[in-house]
Order: structure tokens, then C-alpha cells, then sequence
């Protein structure tokens, strides 16, 4: 049990740091920068922003045309990434601007004032992405039941057929289930 927990230990505390940042090589042109971006993806209704953090190196840029964005985990950024690494060297061949965004409640982007409210922000956001996800796929599973299943004269016979059902026919997607020929 004990190597498990060492491992799991070890394992998540990567996600919460950055990478180890590559020996810098060529000239230090890294800008900080902030741009202000929407607090609620969700509800066009509000309009509220925050300074969202990302730094900026533009020491391969030619013509504009092409740019590079590192989207930051779960760790504050710092501008090491834009002077090393694989994506340093792909903006030296692709003449490239190069973006390193900071995740908002990590590093200096922080959205609210309060250190954990932003968490709750969060948790509002995975859920209403998830009810848009259920009001749309919910129906379509529904229609495609067999009709057996969803004339059930109670819910309990309801969960009865389609557990049955679906022990007797294995699907790996849900768009196999509702593509699937009756």
C-alpha cells in the first residue's frame, strides 16, 4: 500500500507545479502582460472580466501571421518556457510570436478577492457546462430506447427493462447507442 501512496503522491504533485523550465538560450524580449477576459463563459448576460496574466516573447516573430500559445496548468507561469523548450524552438522555424497564459486562480490571475471564492466560481462553471452537455443528450438517449423500455408502467419497471436491455447489448459511446440500427 505504501509504494501506492508514494506514487500517487508523487504523481499529483506535478500537477500543481510547473514543469522544470529548460535552460534559457537566446535574447530575453519575455513581456509580462495582462489582458482583461469574461469572469462567466456561460451567461452572455454578464459582462464581468478580471486581468488574466500571460507573458509575451516575440523574438521570432517575422510577419505576424503565425503565433504559439502554452496554455498554463494548474501552477504560476514564469517566462522560462518562452526562452527554452520545444515550443521556443518551434516559433525559431515557424518565424513565430509566442504566448505562455496563466490558468485564472493560479499565480497572479486571480479573479476574485477572496482566496477560495473562486473555487466555488468553478465548480458553478463545471456544472453549468455539464447541464448544457445533459439538455442536450438526455433527449436524444431517451428517443432512442427501445420502446418497451420507455412505455414502462412505473419507474421502478423502468429501471428494471433498461438494466436488462442494456446488459444484453454492450455499447462503447453514447453516439454508437443512439446511431445504433433497431
Amino acid at each position: 500500500m505504501w509504494p501506492f501512496l508514494l506514487l500517487f503522491s508523487t504523481a499529483s504533485a506535478l500537477v500543481t507545479r510547473e514543469p522544470p523550465v529548460p535552460a534559457p538560450r537566446g535574447r530575453d524580449l519575455v513581456e509580462e502582460m495582462w489582458v482583461d477576459v469574461r469572469l462567466d463563459h456561460f451567461h452572455a448576460s454578464n459582462v464581468d472580466t478580471f486581468p488574466m496574466r500571460f507573458y509575451y516573447n516575440p523574438e521570432f516573430a517575422t510577419t505576424g501571421d503565425h503565433i504559439l500559445i502554452y496554455v498554463g496548468g494548474e501552477w504560476s507561469i514564469s517566462p522560462g518556457w518562452l526562452r527554452a523548450g520545444l515550443m521556443y524552438e518551434a516559433a525559431a522555424d515557424a518565424g513565430a510570436a509566442m504566448f505562455y497564459t496563466e490558468h485564472r486562480y493560479y499565480g497572479k490571475t486571480r479573479p476574485t478577492e477572496a482566496r477560495r471564492a473562486g473555487q466555488l466560481l468553478a465548480v458553478q462553471h463545471r456544472l453549468a457546462r455539464c447541464a448544457q452537455v445533459r439538455a442536450r443528450v438526455c433527449p436524444e438517449v431517451y428517443n432512442a430506447l427501445p420502446t418497451e423500455i420507455k412505455d414502462a408502467p412505473s419507474l421502478p419497471a423502468f429501471k428494471q427493462y433498461l438494466k436488462r436491455w442494456l446488459v444484453q447489448h454492450a455499447f462503447y459511446t453514447v453516439g454508437e447507442f443512439i446511431s445504433r440500427k433497431t
